[in-house]
């Protein structure tokens, strides 16, 4: 068929749409350029769609142990959600969500309002730090 990359499709190639002629022969690099990238972004929306699934599989359900804010369970629930959500979520938003979902009475309180910050990375490092100074060991003298 082509040896060259140069090369030219024409009409008579039975791959060429009378659409792709309408400004004369085809370069075969330009029909090579246009699949790479259309195969490059089908592989990104796979890779994608690859990561939401076996993130939707793997996701800890919502029933997760809550916090209402009492010093004695900080530590352990803390732990507790490093060990699930995040692990097994890598969307910092996602974990947010989980975050505030999870927490109760005081706990919610203060960090409901995290949400608003941006980017959600920092809103959950906001958070995060929120949960552990007010309740954690060093609101308890630690």
């Amino acid at each position: 068929m082509f040896s060259n990359r140069d090369e030219t499709l024409s009409a008579s190639h039975p791959y060429v749409s009378a659409q792709s002629l309408s400004g004369g022969p085809v370069p075969l690099g330009n029909v090579n350029t246009s699949l790479v990238q259309s195969n490059s972004i089908a592989l990104e929306t796979i890779k994608g769609l690859s990561t939401a699934i076996r993130e939707g599989i793997a996701l800890p359900k919502r029933n997760l142990p809550t916090f209402d804010g009492n010093p004695l369970h900080s530590y352990g629930f803390l732990k507790g959600f490093e060990e699930t959500v995040m692990k097994q979520v890598s969307d910092p938003a996602s974990q947010l969500a989980y975050l505030i979902d999870i927490c109760r009475d005081k706990a919610y309180e203060a960090i409901r309002s995290c949400n608003i910050i941006s980017p959600p990375s920092e809103a959950l490092k906001t958070a995060l730090d929120k949960l552990s100074m007010k309740f954690g060991k060093k609101a308890c003298g630690g």
